[in-house]
């Protein structure tokens, strides 16, 4: 299976997986929430990533990918609620002329963005974007890590 088939087929199931769990989802009876339950409805939680690139010349390549995963932890102790997300995001472009003459300049360039929203009272973001260029090529890769928690009374 070639490797965006197996992304294709990968992400399908991840899909059917939550479907299906969130039919068989029952909800209870109403309840009032307190206001630090509405502060954190009205927050949200959660982290993005995108990745482009693009390239100019008569030998051109480019290659990007970009993913977000989000979960939680279920409530062990009332009010103690944990989450956790990663985003990452690569691209990698070539353009160049080679030894072609009289031509506008070979271009390459990419564009990675990753980011992460925390909705807790104990917060951890990391996130880092590096870029290299030389030679016509240019690599860029980013990648953010959010961790949320609800801690009563902190």
């Amino acid at each position: 299976m070639s490797a965006p088939s197996a992304k294709l087929w990968r992400l399908s199931a991840i899909t059917l997986a939550l479907l299906l769990a969130a039919a068989s989802a029952q909800a209870g009876s109403p309840q009032q929430l307190t206001d630090g339950q509405l502060d954190r409805v009205t927050a949200g939680f959660g982290v993005s990533s995108s990745a482009d690139e693009q390239a100019t010349g008569l030998i051109t390549m480019g290659s990007s990918s970009a993913n977000s995963v989000v979960g939680s932890i279920p409530t062990v102790v009332a009010g103690f609620d944990t989450q956790g997300g990663i985003a990452s995001g690569e691209a990698t472009s070539f353009g160049s002329n080679g030894a072609g003459t009289g031509l506008p300049p070979a271009t390459s360039s990419t564009s990675v963005t990753t980011g992460g929203t925390p909705d807790g009272n104990y917060n951890i973001v990391i996130t880092t974007n590096r870029t290299s260029s030389a030679g016509g090529l240019t690599i860029q890769g980013g990648f953010t890590s959010v961790y949320s928690a609800i801690i009563p009374g902190l």
